[in-house]
């Protein structure tokens, strides 16, 4: 079974049950599970849900409002084809693939964030930072 989420108060990490879920995919899900117990964000500050049929919902913590300028939606996209591909190669499952997707798109909007500001940022930029993303998470897992 896949990991599921129920985000309310008072609830920890032990809200999710299962343990085949990715180690992306969990990390995501802790993640905004401690961001949450700290702080509720502000309005207009939601985060993206990636949901599957069976009742799995993950919240990808990472990413920006910069990210929802012309062209980002491609770069996302050619990403996680990219992932996909690679994945149903390696049969590794799709919903764990997407969130790794999600996950690294976010992370790069981050870093480019960081880098030029939402305002100024472009989707050449986020997808330039796709490497320093990748590097990120990397040196995270060791």
């Amino acid at each position: 079974m896949l990991v599921r989420v129920a985000l309310v108060e008072g609830k920890h990490e032990d809200s999710f049950e299962g343990s085949q879920c990715s180690l992306v995919a969990r990390r995501v899900v802790v993640d905004c599970l401690r961001t949450r117990q700290r702080e509720r964000p502000p309005t207009g500050a939601e985060r993206p849900l990636i949901a599957e049929p069976g009742g799995c919902v993950v919240v990808n913590p990472t990413g920006n409002s910069g990210l929802g300028k012309a062209g980002n939606g491609d770069t996302l996209t050619g990403l996680i084809v990219g992932f996909v591909a690679q994945a149903a190669a390696l049969k590794i499952a799709i919903f764990e693939t997407l969130v790794a997707a999600m996950y690294i798109a976010g992370l790069a909007g981050d870093i480019a964030d960081e880098k030029y500001g939402k305002r100024i940022m472009t989707a050449s930029d986020v997808r330039d930072s796709f490497h320093e993303a990748f590097t990120a998470v990397m040196d995270e897992q060791m």
